[in-house]
């Protein structure tokens, strides 16, 4: 599986890693001091959303993991000697890999789920909303009153 491009591709990868990391670092300070007050709860989802990312990202620089797909298999690989992590912790470090790639997509489907039902008129409760009682009393599928 070595080839030549191997060692272009790894600082590839970690260079685009490195980007990515700044980018989120930098759409959580904007997020936080230059959003509108009135992006509500959606700003603490896009505010999750990259502090999850960054995590994912620390722990792929850490592992340099390899990805590789063999007809309808998905594997996950990782060299000791490429990762920064003991031997000891790479199993552990490559489940919790695997477990955030798919915690990242249902947190993306949460992203629309949530931009789907504000388009569609539906509130969500917050501090200053009305108690969840008053909110169960409307019938489903419909808009909550004000």
């Amino acid at each position: 599986m070595y080839s030549d491009l191997d060692p272009i591709y790894n600082k590839f990868q970690r260079y685009m890693i490195g980007i990515g990391m700044v980018a989120n670092l930098l759409l959580i300070n904007l997020i936080i001091f230059r959003s509108p007050k009135d992006l509500g709860l959606y700003k603490y989802l896009m505010i999750y959303i990259s502090c999850f990312e960054l995590f994912y990202a620390v722990l792929e620089f850490l592992m340099v993991p390899e990805l590789l797909t063999l007809d309808s298999s998905f594997y996950v690989m990782v060299h000791p000697k490429k990762a920064f992590l003991p031997e000891g912790w790479l199993q552990a470090a490559d489940l919790i890999y695997c477990g955030s790639f798919a915690v990242s997509l249902v947190i993306f489907g949460c992203q629309f789920a949530y931009r789907y039902h504000v388009l569609k008129g539906y509130l969500f409760p917050n501090i200053h909303s009305p108690p969840i009682q008053k909110l169960s009393e409307t019938a489903p599928g419909q808009p909550v009153p004000h």
